[in-house]
């Protein structure tokens, strides 16, 4: 309970401190009642938090250190199987991976999708599709090679159900508008801003009708960067 209201601060009401006030008491509830998975879930938590804060270096540490204590044995079988946050483990490899390209460590990110990919073979292929190629075409960015190959990557993201879809659930819409975030955030460096604006005000869009106060300012910054 106490994750889920931290969550609804970070990504609804960009009260910052308020989640981080929630998570703190979760860490000490955690740890004095020896609730292991309960206490390292928190670090996964932290992780969302700071790349909300655009604290994308201490995100990426914090995500690293789950996948790194859940990597073997009990904790690992239950970081796949965990059916209390969407797609468990594939899907924070998938978004270690994109942390590690917003942190130019492009040679960590492969390493990371990689593993994510290997994982997603024992999963219906459209199970993961939409993470997958999301953090593919996010390394296609950074890597700078092919502009229409990348952005062809984000496109390819967006023709796939994200898991909210797979599994039933609402709102799936949420994720799409982040990618299409990241894919005007993309084009708007290329210089392409007449397409950049199009993708950008339709996450917008999303972000404003679902009161996604975090992603809603930063949509609105990359395209106020696009104003002559």
């Amino acid at each position: 309970l106490i994750a889920a209201q931290a969550n609804l601060l970070v990504e609804y009401v960009g009260d910052f401190e308020g989640a981080n006030a929630l998570l703190q008491e979760k860490h000490r509830l955690a740890k004095q009642h020896g609730l292991i998975w309960d206490f390292l879930l928190t670090y996964l938590e932290y992780a969302n938090l700071l790349r909300r804060q655009r604290r994308y270096e201490e995100a990426q540490e914090s995500l690293e250190y789950f996948l790194h204590v859940t990597s073997e044995g009990e904790l690992y079988i239950k970081s796949i199987k965990d059916t209390s946050r969407q797609g468990g483990r594939i899907a924070d490899l998938a978004l270690m991976a994109r942390l590690c390209v917003r942190c130019g460590d492009v040679e960590s990110a492969e390493v990371y999708l990689h593993q994510a990919n290997e994982l997603a073979r024992a999963w219906p292929p459209e199970t993961f599709a939409f993470d997958l190629a999301w953090a593919e075409a996010a390394l296609l960015a950074e890597r700078k090679e092919d502009t229409e190959k990348a952005k062809a990557g984000y496109r390819l993201a967006l023709e796939w159900p994200p898991l909210f879809t797979v599994l039933k659930m609402n709102h799936e819409d949420e994720p799409r508008a982040e990618c299409m975030l990241d894919l005007g955030r993309f084009l708007a460096s290329q210089g392409q801003k007449s397409e950049a604006r199009e993708v950008l005000n339709s996450a917008l869009a999303i972000f404003t009708s679902r009161s996604m106060k975090p992603l809603e300012r930063e949509a609105n910054e990359v395209l106020k960067s696009l104003d002559p």
